[in-house]
């Protein structure tokens, strides 16, 4: 069975620093847990086979720019479902509006 990560990731560790990568532990979809390296291309985390519990959790902090870096990208990812989100909602209370113009007419 192959192991697939939680969309999106939740990751369960601080990031630590793997010779100037990020590793850190993530939830997966049947509820355990992968150990997963950061991919600063695609800005994503995938699960990385030879990293161990005792890798995640020995290795020191990611260095600040790194950790800023990855979280960055998690908060555009953020914001802009939000917006989207906003827009949706804003959408929708117009054409509740309209339709109910629509009516009284």
């Amino acid at each position: 069975m192959e192991i697939k990560l939680k969309k999106p990731t939740e990751i369960l560790s601080s990031p630590r620093n793997d010779g100037g990568e990020a590793v850190a532990s993530a939830k997966t979809v049947d509820g355990g847990v992968a150990f997963v390296r950061w991919d600063p291309l695609t800005k994503s985390w995938s699960i990385d086979n030879d990293l161990t519990a005792g890798d995640v959790l020995t290795l020191p902090p990611v260095p600040e720019k790194m950790f800023i870096d990855i979280n960055l990208e998690k908060w555009i990812k953020e914001g802009a479902e939000l917006a989207d989100q906003l827009e949706l909602t804003k959408l929708k209370i117009k054409h509740e509006t309209y339709l109910k113009n629509k009516k009284e007419e």
